[in-house]
């Protein structure tokens, strides 16, 4: 717990607007990550030991705050939940023949913080929508998170996230599971209390287990904690393999790194597990 101290002092996130539990148990999530993929960098020849945080007070002259009673972290009482943003469904058009790999993704519900990562003739470039692809005559159309939308002489046409099989639809609204925040009950009033105080607690609610193969992180067995009721109520399930959040892989140093550089400004958050052999997308639409 120390470490995962130092690190959040470190980042001086505003906690203040960390808005709900799920977003306090995926921080933990992304904190515990780093750490974790720090230590397999450092040791890589000893065995990976899941991380037991020991119950600790918090301290009071961090940098996080002196006064947490004032913030609002999980939403307020009687407020009602904000109508989450519409989302735009990819274009349907034929795969693209260009000799380009789409390598990355961030794709965000607002058009101009999407990015996508192309690599063409062994050189990797980030690219924004509307802007050319290097040394082509395409350009980037259309950003969603298992492929771009490409427009080439005037056609469309679609680039699939590496790995991912062509399919003429982006991932299915069905597989797609959004959790609004709602009215806040007893509940989350008492969670909300015992991660004030101790921050620790958390892991009374998540489990988390890194998972190898062949040597290397695969992703992250996600189960509940002693309490699983806000487990099993934020659409996750026992042994899922969280692998990304909004598109960033976590089994990356650096795209998690990225992930915490941007948790201040999400405004929505995508969890994507390997669950049954198959990718899901869990859905939170966070209060502002």
């Amino acid at each position: 717990m120390e470490t995962m101290n130092k690190i959040m002092t470190a980042l001086a996130l505003p906690m203040h607007r960390i808005a709900n539990v799920i977003f306090a148990m995926v921080l933990v999530f992304v904190l515990y990550l780093i750490a974790e993929l720090t230590w397999l960098l450092l040791t890589p020849e000893q065995q990976t030991i899941a991380w037991k945080p020991t119950a600790q007070e918090v301290n009071t002259q961090s940098n996080i705050g002196n006064d947490y009673s004032s913030f609002t972290w999980f939403g307020k009482a009687n407020e009602a939940p904000k109508a989450a943003p519409i989302k735009k469904v990819a274009t349907e058009a034929p795969k693209t023949r260009l000799k380009v790999t789409l390598t990355g993704v961030v794709a965000h519900n607002l058009e101009e913080r999407s990015m996508a990562i192309i690599e063409h003739q062994g050189s990797q470039e980030t690219y924004i929508i509307n802007q050319k692809i290097k040394s082509t005559r395409a350009t980037v159309s259309e950003i969603h998170p298992d492929r771009v939308i490409l427009k080439n002489n005037g056609r469309f046409e679609t680039l699939m996230l590496d790995g991912f099989d062509y399919t003429t639809k982006s991932v299915s609204p069905s597989r797609m599971t959004d959790h609004k925040s709602s009215n806040l009950n007893a509940e989350l009033a008492k969670t909300r209390r015992e991660i004030l105080k101790n921050p620790g607690k958390i892991t009374d609610y998540i489990s988390i287990t890194p998972v190898k193969r062949d040597g290397k992180i695969k992703g992250y067995r996600l189960n509940a904690g002693r309490n699983p009721a806000l487990f099993n109520q934020s659409g996750l399930k026992p042994n899922d393999l969280a692998t990304a959040i909004n598109s960033y892989d976590l089994t990356d140093m650096s795209q998690a790194m990225q992930v915490m550089a941007e948790l201040k400004n999400m405004n929505e958050l995508m969890i994507t597990v390997e669950r049954e052999g198959q990718l899901t997308d869990i859905q939170f639409a966070l209060p502002q």
